[in-house]
Parts: structure tokens; C-alpha cells; sequence
């Protein structure tokens, strides 16, 4: 295999959409997908609760056409009687999102779900006693719960970056 010339090399980070744009084409225009959009921001377009349980498997289209296509749908277990009462709305979200009647028709499949990737939450930060009674005494103030427990969170994580912890051989003193 050649390398690329010079003037064709990228030089620096790249992101993961960046790399794979080129790839994942072909394989979502394959199932329909001219736009890959419909399948990675599924849930932004139909909504949350619609979008965890359900998931776009491709779309067909008449002859020569890139509009009033059908959308086949893979639906979890019982949802899709929701899905189906909710189909128009969903056409609307999702031409809507295209800007114009990319799908006329849905249909629905029931059947288990791809599985999806989960976000690991973070760990709460840990501050320090000075830094926990500066915070509290910085609040003290604040009547509403609600406010103040919601200022402490933001309070723990803007403190917990700004501390530092020392390199090995730093003595922990600032220079």
C-alpha cells in the first residue's frame, strides 16, 4: 500500500466522527440512509422516550427518489402500540428535521433493540475540609434547599478543578 504524498497528509487530532465519516457512508447509504442523521440522532428527532425504545433499521424509497419513503422501525416489546398512535407525530419530528417530507410512511417492527452505549457517570469529586467549610459557610445564606443543594453540587465541581494535587517531590507548596 502507498503512503500519501506529502500535501495530502492531515497533520493533527482528528475526532472519531471525522475518521469513520468516510467509512459509515457507504454502509447507510446501503440501507437507505442517504443521511446518517436519521440513525445517529434518532432520539434528538423523535424524542427521548420515543427514541429509547425504538431505533431506525433503514428507509426505502420510490424509484429515483430521495422523498416519501418509508421508514422501518424496530420497536421494544409493547411500545409499539405507542409508537403506532404517535406515528404521525413522528413523521412531522422527523421531516421537520430534514426540512422536507423525506418519509411518508412508517413501519413498525417489533423485535429487541441493538444495544446501546451507556455513559458512565463520574465520580462526585472530593474536596477538601477547608473546601467543604468554605462552600458551607459560602451558602449558609441561601434559604431555598432546592438552590442550595443545587449551588453545593456546582460549588464541589468547580472547586474540585481547581485543586491541584502535588507531583511527587513538590512538597505540595506553591511556587
Amino acid at each position: 500500500m502507498k503512503a500519501k504524498p506529502e500535501s495530502q497528509r492531515v497533520r493533527g487530532n482528528r475526532s472519531l466522527s471525522q475518521l469513520t465519516r468516510g467509512m459509515l457512508g457507504p454502509l447507510f447509504r446501503k440501507q437507505g440512509f442517504a443521511r446518517h442523521e436519521i440513525v445517529t440522532k434518532w432520539e434528538t428527532i423523535v424524542g427521548s422516550s420515543m427514541g429509547q425504545y425504538s431505533y431506525p433499521e433503514r428507509i426505502s424509497f420510490p424509484r429515483a427518489a430521495r422523498q416519501g419513503g418509508t421508514l422501518f422501525v424496530r420497536v421494544e416489546g409493547s411500545f409499539a402500540l405507542e409508537l403506532q398512535h404517535r406515528s404521525v407525530e413522528i413523521l412531522d419530528r422527523i421531516n421537520t428535521y430534514f426540512g422536507y417530507g423525506a418519509v411518508e410512511k412508517l413501519v413498525i417492527k417489533q423485535g429487541p433493540l441493538p444495544p446501546r452505549i451507556i455513559k458512565k457517570r463520574t465520580s462526585r469529586p472530593s474536596l477538601t475540609k477547608d473546601q467543604k467549610r468554605h462552600l458551607t459557610a459560602t451558602l449558609h445564606g441561601t434559604k431555598d434547599n432546592r438552590l442550595r443543594n443545587a449551588l453545593h453540587s456546582i460549588g464541589e465541581h468547580v472547586l474540585s478543578e481547581n485543586t491541584e494535587e502535588p507531583s511527587p517531590g513538590d512538597n505540595g507548596t506553591k511556587k
